[in-house]
């Protein structure tokens, strides 16, 4: 299937799930500027996401890569999604000469549900696949004006990334840059991403938000990175 028809048969799987009263009720967890959603659920979402997998992985990483930019111009929450699910369908393809287009998906993304879905699988992927390239790339999400570059910055340290303790060091001086942070989605980033690094190196990072407890930064960073210790130990 061609992109172009690739993208509207997307479009018009998912637009044909709507629910207008379920995208009312979950601007509770989305109160911010940009979001939309067509209010999907999301075993619903899953299901049209793997309907599209053959389609998908039958395209080259140049057609991967233009539909997930396209995809992901969209304003709802659920189109800009499937472009990470698109992308993840040729990660072993991925190269550094694709960051510049992955910076641009990226630029598009307007929720903590789908930074985090790109940060914590894609980034996570091609930390692992091309470290130092991939750690250049986070540093300047780091400095970005954009408050979803920021937490995708340090988001790509949660979970198993922050549980193997390999990138501890850097995920900790990234969320030092970050410690004064006013939005609370990069906040709650920072802290959630101490929180699994604790889990893959407990004495630095524990002593690390020890300090941040001292010069009296954000009581959400710190509650988010502590959720696993019974009190600051």
């Amino acid at each position: 299937m061609k992109v172009n028809n690739l993208r509207g048969e997307i479009q018009k799987v998912l637009r044909s799930k709507a629910d207008k009263k379920r995208a009312d009720r979950d601007k509770v967890y989305h109160k911010y500027d940009g979001w939309r959603s067509l209010g999907i659920m999301a075993p619903i979402y899953r299901k049209i996401e793997q309907s599209f997998g053959d389609d998908l992985k039958a395209l080259s990483k140049k057609e991967a890569l233009a539909l997930a930019k396209e995809i992901a111009l969209s304003p709802y929450e659920e189109e800009k999604f499937m472009s990470v699910y698109v992308i993840l369908q040729k990660i072993e393809n991925i190269k550094p000469s694709d960051f510049k287009k992955l910076d641009y998906i990226i630029s598009n993304l307007q929720s903590w549900s789908t930074i985090d879905e790109f940060s914590g699988r894609v980034m996570q992927e091609l930390l692992k696949m091309y470290p130092k390239d991939t750690e250049k790339c986070l540093r300047k999400w780091n400095k970005n004006k954009n408050m979803w570059k920021r937490r995708a910055s340090v988001v790509a340290f949660t979970r198993r990334a922050g549980e193997s303790g390999k990138y501890t060091k850097l995920g900790l001086f990234l969320c030092d840059n970050l410690k004064h942070a006013t939005e609370d989605m990069v906040q709650k980033g920072v802290g959630w991403a101490l929180k699994d690094m604790m889990r893959g190196d407990k004495k630095a990072v524990l002593a690390f938000v020890k300090k941040l407890r001292r010069e009296q930064i954000s009581s959400t960073i710190i509650l988010y990175a502590i959720r696993d210790l019974r009190g600051l130990e």
